[in-house]
């Protein structure tokens, strides 16, 4: 893309929100990732904002990535690109391949790329540091049995298509963490994207279409509980034209963001630990998805997991049809929590 040539010729290092992982791969060597994982490890002079919307959380932390940069730039094609970015000294109203390509061309007329060697190593760096702590701290969550930790199951998706060959994985859900995703078995040929924004019940549909757009491919949609429960009527139009998809539905029993977002609030919920609402403990997935047709199963123990996916797409490919796979990752509550006691209108 433009913006990795760009990187590439200066060296820089690239940042990407969690929904924004599409226009430099995720495993570039110059991808240190998320602004707020930066604090303490680098702190960036300037910043040149492409394409970017900063939603935030509503909380000051949110700035604090672009609070330390001497300059502020924003290059976008409508005015949401240069709101709520603090400090910004200079806002560019252009479309931004078109911006971008302009930008490499007069930068390959006037220097080199060997010139800026020095900074693609140091960047280079500090992107693998950076990889590094992130997968150190999911990865010891994994026991290696008992409910499937988001890293195991984002690196068995990935092994699972690589050894397809590639293919796609639509993504709408929150727990699995695809930017941190290995993908080291099949480098740039797995594609996964998200919903355009924020949504519940985009992705089973989405799959589907997903399919559709690309028929030669495997398909993996990756879809949360909470949002499953959305739009599971989408499984039935799956199922009846033998849609060949896998479904995994990545299980937390909650909604999570939700969840999340009551932890963060520090209230009574997070004082006593105890949290309502969030928790969906009872729906089943494989008994709804066979209401529509579907076979599937549940996957509760993280040594299932691979022979699951493979099984899965053994299915799907070869008998021509959809298939589910629940597969149960750990609560998604913040660590500490509990479910609180459901209300029932009878007591």
């Amino acid at each position: 893309s433009e913006a990795t040539a760009v990187a590439e010729h200066f060296g820089l290092p690239v940042m990407a929100n969690y929904d924004e992982n599409r226009a430099v791969d995720r495993n570039h060597a110059l991808h240190i990732g998320r602004p707020g994982e930066l604090t303490g490890h680098y702190q960036p002079d300037v910043i040149l904002a492409v394409g970017v919307t900063h939603r935030g959380q509503g909380k000051p932390a949110d700035l604090e990535p672009f609070l330390g940069a001497e300059t502020m730039i924003a290059v976008g094609a409508s005015g949401d690109r240069f709101r709520n970015l603090p400090g910004l000294d200079i806002a560019i109203m252009a479309d931004e391949r078109q911006f971008l390509a302009a930008l490499l061309a007069g930068a390959q007329k006037t220097s080199k790329a060997a010139n800026f060697q020095g900074r693609w190593q140091t960047t280079e760096t500090l992107a693998g540091t950076l990889r590094g702590r992130r997968l150190e701290q999911l990865n010891a969550r994994s026991q290696g049995s008992g409910p499937v930790p988001p890293i195991a199951l984002a690196n068995a998706i990935d092994r699972t298509l690589a050894r397809r060959g590639g293919g796609q994985l639509m993504v709408e859900q929150y727990a699995v963490p695809l930017d941190f995703m290995d993908s080291a078995h099949a480098p740039g040929t797995i594609k996964a994207f998200r919903a355009g924004g924020a949504s519940e019940g985009w992705g089973i549909g989405a799959t589907i279409g997903t399919k559709l757009g690309a028929p030669a491919d495997p398909v993996i949609g990756l879809v949360g509980d909470g949002s499953l429960y959305y739009a599971d009527s989408g499984l039935w139009s799956a199922a009846h034209h033998k849609v060949p998809v896998l479904y995994v539905i990545s299980n937390n029993r909650a909604y999570g963001v939700v969840a999340s977002a009551f932890g963060g609030a520090n209230g009574s919920m997070k004082q006593e630990g105890q949290y309502s609402g969030v928790v969906l403990a009872t729906p089943e997935p494989v008994q709804i998805a066979a209401a529509f047709g579907l076979e599937g199963r549940v996957v509760a123990d993280e040594k299932e997991l691979d022979a699951a996916l493979e099984e899965g797409m053994r299915i799907v490919q070869e008998e021509g049809k959809p298939y589910l796979l629940d597969v149960r990752l750990p609560l998604g509550i913040p660590a500490g929590g509990q479910e609180a006691i459901p209300f029932h209108l009878i007591d």
